[in-house]
């Protein structure tokens, strides 16, 4: 029972050495790994402060320019109320051909009875007296290629693809 005893104590401490081992590399790893997350906090302050200046510099340009809007805003409303901005478009006179009204005095007493008499009279005040001669007078001048243009701008599409 002795050597049995010496056995077991032979054997606790294997045991002892083997713990002070795992307590000598727990505590390197601790340490290890202690520096990692020194390294990375640092490193995440930088960053912050960083973006925080960024920050800072928006904003204080922002509120530059909130300044300069305010002052053109100011300079608006003062020309605004002085009636400087007020300006309104002129009407312009168009020439716009006037009905003339169907009497009977135009008409030697004849009114317009029928739907027949009210499209002619209707055609006579806003068609061009001469219309028709000014057309062809505009054809006459043409040159030969601007009538084909002409010619063929008229033309359908299937048309044009035969020509």
């Amino acid at each position: 029972m002795k050597e049995m005893l010496e056995l077991v104590e032979g054997r606790t401490d294997g045991l002892d050495s083997i713990e002070e081992q795992l307590r000598d590399f727990v505590l390197y790893s601790l340490d290890a790994n202690g520096e990692k997350l020194k390294g990375l906090l640092e490193y995440t302050t930088e960053k912050l402060a960083e973006r925080d200046e960024n920050l800072e510099d928006m904003v204080s340009a922002m509120k530059k320019e909130i300044e300069e809007l305010k002052g053109e805003l100011t300079i608006y409303k003062v020309a605004l109320s002085n009636g400087m901005l007020s300006s309104r478009l002129k009407q312009q006179a168009k020439d716009v051909p006037k009905l003339e009204k169907p009497t009977d005095e135009k008409r030697s007493g004849n009114a317009i009875r029928t739907w027949e008499e009210f499209q002619r009279e209707v055609k006579k005040q806003f068609y061009p007296q001469y219309a028709e001669k000014e057309a062809r007078a505009k054809l006459y001048r043409l040159t030969e290629k601007e009538a084909f243009y002409w010619f063929e701008d008229g033309l359908k599409s299937w048309a044009k693809h035969e020509l």
